[in-house]
């Protein structure tokens, strides 16, 4: 979703009648606020549905601030630390995350390290209307309910309630992503196989 869309969306939320860039006092009003009511709106959204990040380390790193690697570090999330040793992409075990950004590795991890984080979203301050908004699709398409939910309440606040209830909703109905391939391995452990 562009930041046009979303802002467009929006303001069909708050004006039922809005086709287009005619844009008279109340927009321009409403326009002017909505970067910081996104952002509120984005933090939300990138709570329930994290964006994903790849930090590389070089070969022979033992331990590494994953703060400093990536300026976007917000957290580990959903463990994932893989090596390239060996010729494929392999679960790196024996790892520890200390005070949630101070990565420790064992010793003997060939190749590089690969250590997925979430990502910290993007800020918008000052958006053109051709830029991306940094979310998943499902998860874009509700910035335009909670933008209107708080812009809303002073004018109407039985619709900004309405819209906020609706953002809510969508919000608990996002799921995850799969994490992705973390293994590619099979252990039989009742020893029914081979």
């Amino acid at each position: 979703m562009t930041w046009q869309e979303c802002r467009d969306t929006s303001l069909q939320k708050l004006f039922q009648c809005y086709n287009g860039p005619d844009e008279d006092e109340a927009t321009l009003r409403y326009l002017a606020a909505m970067p910081a009511a996104a952002n509120e709106g984005i933090a939300l959204l990138c709570a329930a549905r994290p964006l994903r990040g790849v930090a590389e380390l070089p070969e022979g790193t033992l331990e590494a601030d994953l703060g400093s690697l990536a300026a976007d570090y917000g957290g580990m999330g959903q463990p994932e630390v893989f090596c390239t040793g060996g010729g494929r992409l392999s679960r790196v075990e024996g790892w520890a995350l200390l005070g949630g950004r101070m990565l420790q590795l064992p010793q003997g991890v060939p190749g590089r390290v690969l250590v997925g984080y979430d990502r910290t979203p993007p800020r918008l301050n000052d958006p053109k209307p051709e830029d991306r908004l940094e979310l998943a699709e499902d998860a874009a398409v509700l910035l335009p309910l909670y933008i209107a939910s708080q812009l809303y309440k002073d004018e109407d606040l039985g619709l900004a309630t309405l819209y906020r209830n609706e953002f809510e909703l969508g919000l608990d109905r996002l799921t995850a992503p799969p994490p992705g391939v973390a293994g590619d391995r099979f252990v039989s452990t009742s020893g029914w196989c081979g």
